[in-house]
């Protein structure tokens, strides 16, 4: 979804993942096709075992296949207590053509309900709404 009153794009990146404790890594956004100065990630979590260790960070790529984590892109864990709660992540000016987030599972299950990347300050246009999104709509007043 790309929201012209914020200059936002909307990228669903990670489906539900069932309870477990392997590491679950995003689809990765194309960042020459959204030209942005902020990429915000938000992972939202179900359950959460007690003794797991879940946390979230930002890999940056300049092929899409070689992947190396952003400094200072990552959450610190999750409390056993913090079920039903979110980890986000944020990358002020982005400086490179790719970007994932990967969900950093350990220990004990936990689960995913989804991750959703939004792209900030989106400074190319037109841009067209992303496949993840089925309908969206702006309200607010007429000019």
């Amino acid at each position: 979804m790309y929201n012209p009153s914020t200059r936002e794009v909307i990228v669903r990146v990670s489906n539900a993942v069932a309870a477990g404790t392997s590491s679950v890594n995003c689809t990765a956004v194309n960042l020459a096709s959204v030209v942005g100065d902020v990429v915000r990630v938000i992972a939202c979590m179900g359950t959460l075992t007690s003794t797991q260790v879940t946390s979230l960070k930002l890999q940056s790529s300049s092929d899409n296949s070689t992947w190396t984590d952003v400094t200072g892109g990552a959450t610190g864990n999750m409390a056993d207590a913090d079920s039903n709660k979110m980890l986000i992540a944020e990358w002020i000016r982005p400086n490179t053509q790719y970007v994932r987030a990967v969900v950093v599972r350990g220990t004990a299950n936990a689960v995913i309900d989804s991750v959703v990347m939004i792209i900030g300050n989106v400074r190319s246009e037109p841009i067209t709404a992303d496949t993840s999104v089925s309908k969206s709509v702006v309200a607010g007043p007429s000019y």
